[in-house]
């Protein structure tokens, strides 16, 4: 996804809750004779249902690559109607494309100076910029959202949580800024105080990692914290003005708030805590805790956003999870504050009481019968709480479980599965509490569906057919989930250097001529459609493949054949590209046949070294090999997976470069901004470019891959 950090199309959705999918813009029902009928074939495993809707009976299931004919589209929705033993069915065209169709030419997204517009009817927010990307939420008629792109056949690039996604430009209507509702506006609230950066920080023009970096602070700068938004810290510092990510400032202990400095943030109400609740720094379960409040106690509710709400705190604001706090004076108002957004379904899986609140001893309202669908819209400990009778009510979570559909969509709610990547190993227990009974561990990179978030941080998920939690800290949401045509997005990086300007500084650094420098470095000499176009893939975007495959791929290659498993790990521990990972072991060992690949004795061990690293100029065979030998590569397959830990965290990770493209990784446009030729990885100008052959060819193996390309846009 954040599988992402920096900026991207995708944002670090991380963050996210579950979604609804109703279509932007489906086509109208059209009868047998006027629709254009099409071969079809299924991009997953697609179940054909009697009628277009999931809680309707299944007449059988597509396999992933099966083709069928498509002889109409159903108004309202993404269903298709097709032929299917002789039969008219209906299957979920989200998981459909046309058979033959090549692939569009990537969508190149234009930046533009953010404005705001609102939504004219309910509108799907997708993944890419085609009505076939993945569907991450939809947004109601006269939602506001503000707008940071476009393409040149409709779409408008908005931000989307902490990143960015895509609407159809057709349905929103511009608005003047002054008509902003307020209930954007509060979002950002005034404080004052002073903090110091925990780690090289990148200042940017807004509040979000969708906006161009102003310049970078180097870890310890103290700096004037004017005004938060979310994770967000608006500072000054030193006459600039721009947003940091909160999770790198600390407050330091001895800065004031002036007694104006929340005049900004009216309180709404005052509400009380439900249970023992974590105080956070922004709106997520990945923000810092700032303290814990115990149950009952008070909170001045200044704001909301989404699932969260916004409370004083320390004379500035902090953020709590809306699920557990109630307005005082009311009865647990929190029970039916999300009444009306359904999580997800369970099917229950035996007779099962519904219960005003969640306790054994709380009154039975009825009793539901084994298989009986519930749509979830909050959970208490190992108690959910459903929709009932136009509010909600409890039911225990020990006897529902999931329903049994490919499309891993609700009945009622049309909301999709929202899939989510264990980061590090942990523990899944069957409650939100270490106490709790540990069903097994989640090893990093494990698929889970992602449910809810509860309190205490924790997240409720499903794998292997139970419901249980995980620690938030150890788990980030997926959302290159989907394969479809019409897969790839562009998205144009402006930097604040001139191209003349970055290219003397190559000059200084480098060996070659300015023309030959040029000829690598101007973005501008590539073109989309190209093999080449790969230098600005994004390497955390992840890729639908198994080792098997892999494996087929590197067969004959030196000491890299039969290692598919070994770059599948690596890249799923290290969220790092596959392809990429595979692409760049192929240069630096010449298939697997360089003396680091084949192993270089030190101090009587062998060891290796996949991707080059600290092979220094004049002394590469030396310097490689004994630092391999220094961090215990002593086979194939701990080196490739080291090395990919290794330029995750000093490339694609890095704070304050995030070189997450070979061609950033290869010319660090960051650095240029900032007035030198540093942290590059390759002094071959070339280097970035002679992978992209063998990604094209990769990629070229496996149907429907999401692609991400970041292109750096330098002034004129």
């Amino acid at each position: 996804m954040t599988l992402n950090r920096g900026i991207t199309v995708l944002g670090t959705f991380a963050t996210a809750a579950a979604v609804t999918a109703v279509a932007a813009a489906a086509p109208a029902q059209a009868s047998a004779d006027t629709f254009p009928s099409y071969t079809g074939q299924a991009t997953a495993n697609l179940n054909v249902r009697t009628t277009p809707d999931t809680s309707h009976a299944i007449l059988g299931t597509l396999k992933k690559g099966e083709t069928f004919e498509v002889i109409g589209a159903v108004e309202g929705g993404n269903w298709l109607k097709i032929s299917y033993q002789n039969k008219e069915a209906y299957v979920d065209g989200d998981y459909v494309t046309k058979k033959g169709t090549a692939t569009k030419a990537t969508q190149a997204v234009e930046k533009v100076s953010a404005y705001p517009a609102v939504t004219t009817a309910n509108l799907n927010v997708r993944f890419l910029p085609t009505s076939s990307g993945s569907v991450l939420a939809t947004l109601k008629k006269g939602t506001q959202v503000t707008v940071t792109g476009k393409t040149a056949d409709g779409w408008l690039q908005i931000r989307y949580k902490s990143g960015s996604a895509y609407v159809a430009g057709k349905y929103t209507s511009t608005v003047s800024a002054g008509s902003i509702s307020k209930d954007i506006t509060t979002s950002v609230t005034s404080t004052n105080y002073t903090g110091k950066t925990t780690a090289n920080l990148n200042v940017r023009r807004g509040a979000s990692t969708g906006y161009s970096i102003v310049t970078t602070l180097k870890k310890g700068t103290q700096l004037n914290v004017v005004a938060v938004s979310g994770s967000w810290l608006k500072v000054n510092q030193n006459g600039v003005s721009g947003w940091v990510s909160s999770k790198y400032v600390t407050k330091n202990s001895s800065s004031s708030t002036s007694s104006g400095s929340n005049s900004s943030a009216t309180v709404q109400y005052t509400g009380k805590t439900t249970a023992n609740l974590n105080v956070r720094s922004g709106a997520s379960v990945s923000a810092s805790i700032l303290t814990t409040l115990k149950k009952d106690s008070s909170v001045s509710v200044t704001g909301s956003n989404g699932n969260w709400l916004q409370i004083e705190y320390k004379n500035g604001t902090a953020w709590v999870a809306k699920d557990y706090v109630s307005k005082s004076g009311t009865a647990d108002s929190s029970q039916t504050a999300t009444a009306s957004k359904v999580l997800y379904q369970r099917v229950t899986t035996a007779k099962l009481n519904v219960r005003k609140s969640a306790s054994i001893s709380s009154s039975i309202l009825t009793t539901l019968a084994k298989g009986t669908t519930v749509d979830v819209t909050g959970t208490r400990g190992n108690w959910l709480q459903i929709k009932y009778n136009g509010g909600t009510a409890y039911v225990s979570a020990d006897f529902v479980a999931a329903p049994q559909s490919t499309e891993a969509q609700s009945s009622n709610s049309g909301s999709k599965a929202v899939q989510a990547v264990i980061t590090t190993a942990v523990r899944f227990r069957e409650g939100p509490s270490t106490s709790a009974k540990i069903y097994r561990t989640l090893s990093s990179g494990t698929l889970v569906e992602w449910l809810a978030e509860t309190t205490d941080g924790w997240v409720k998920v499903s794998y292997g057919g139970k419901d249980g939690y995980v620690y938030g800290d150890y788990i980030e949401k997926q959302t290159a989930s989907s394969i479809s045509a019409e897969n790839s997005a562009s998205v144009k990086i402006p930097y604040s250097v001139s191209f003349a300007s970055a290219l003397a500084k190559e000059e200084k650094v480098s060996n070659a001529s300015a023309a030959v420098i040029a000829e690598y470095m101007n973005p501008n000499n590539f073109a989309i459609g190209t093999s080449a176009y790969y230098q600005f893939l994004k390497l955390s975007t992840t890729v639908n493949v198994d080792a098997g495959t892999l494996n087929k791929l590197l067969a004959g290659r030196g000491t890299l054949d039969g290692q598919g498993q070994a770059f599948l790990d690596a890249a799923q521990y290290s969220k790092v590209n596959v392809f990429y990972l595979i692409a760049h072991a192929i240069l630096e060992t010449g298939s697997g046949r360089s003396d680091l690949a084949q192993g270089v004795a030190v101090g009587g061990t062998k060891v290796y070294n996949m991707f080059g690293i600290s092979a220094f100029d004049g002394t590469a065979v030396v310097s490689a090999s004994n630092y391999a030998s220094e961090k215990g590569w002593t086979s194939p397959a701990a080196a490739i997976k080291g090395g990919a830990q290794w330029i995750a965290s000093h490339y694609i990770y890095r704070s304050d470069y995030q070189q997450d493209t070979l061609y950033k990784m290869r010319w660090n446009p960051v650095a240029l901004e900032s007035g030198s030729a540093a942290h590059q990885y390759a002094t071959d100008v070339a280097w970035a470019v002679k992978q992209t052959s063998m990604m094209n060819n990769l990629y070229s193996s496996v149907s429907g891959a999401n692609l991400v390309f970041e292109v750096p846009q330098y002034t004129n």
